[in-house]
């Protein structure tokens, strides 16, 4: 959408075959429809942010829970699995954020990034109790 209004904005300024008044009304058309599409990108980071603190959350628990049942290897691939999913939260929260900033922080655009910044900090947390949790339990076996 941003792309389409870019070229359509340049096309009307450039050729001389488009009326005046559609060279005019361009611009804020363009705008609108931009700021439009900037609105949906917020949202699609702060989503993908909230999938994929959700799959951090849940390999967490599993690495938890596999610890807990001696199966270390296992443990050890659900926290990896974990930690790759909260990093990718952690980069959609702060292209969110980008965006949001982009937008001069307009309420909708604040409550993405908002969004996103939350489940980004579950993300963090869970991975970090799973990691404290899967540590703890034979610290001899890791030089700890």
């Amino acid at each position: 959408m941003l792309f389409g209004m870019a070229g359509y904005v340049l096309k009307a300024a450039f050729t001389s075959e488009v009326p005046t008044t559609e060279r005019v009304m361009s611009v804020p058309t363009a705008a609108g429809l931009a700021l439009g599409g900037l609105v949906v990108l917020a949202f699609t980071f702060a989503s993908l942010a909230e999938i994929c603190a959700a799959g951090a959350v849940n390999a967490a628990g599993s690495a938890r829970r596999r610890g807990q049942e001696g199966r270390r290897a296992a443990a050890r691939m659900n926290l990896r699995h974990a930690r790759i999913a909260a990093r990718w939260a952690h980069n959609s929260a702060v292209l969110a954020g980008v965006v949001a900033a982009l937008m001069g922080f307009l309420a909708v655009s604040k409550k993405a990034a908002d969004r996103a910044q939350e489940a980004r900090q579950c993300a963090d947390s869970e991975v970090a109790k799973a990691h404290t949790a899967l540590s703890g339990q034979s610290p001899a076996r890791h030089g700890n």
